[in-house]
């Protein structure tokens, strides 16, 4: 599955020694396409996924930061 945010993948933003897998995590990943059904949503989610990892120091994005960011929505 290619990671996309904000249009790009996040294999073309991040740099050449970088890995998607170094930013975000394949169970991560599975949770926001199981639970999000459109473009927008998957990109909006993703951008506060990473905002939030950021914030707290994880590196990669985990499940506990996406279902975070998840529970935020309703």
């Amino acid at each position: 599955m290619e990671l996309f945010s904000g249009g790009r993948s996040l294999g073309r933003c991040a740099s050449e020694r970088t890995k998607p897998q170094d930013i975000i995590s394949s169970d991560a990943l599975m949770l926001i396409a199981e639970r999000l059904a459109t473009t927008r949503q998957i990109n909006q989610y993703l951008d506060m996924a990473l905002k939030e990892a950021y914030k707290s120091g994880f590196k990669p994005i985990t499940v506990e930061v996406v279902e975070s960011v998840l529970a935020k929505r309703y």
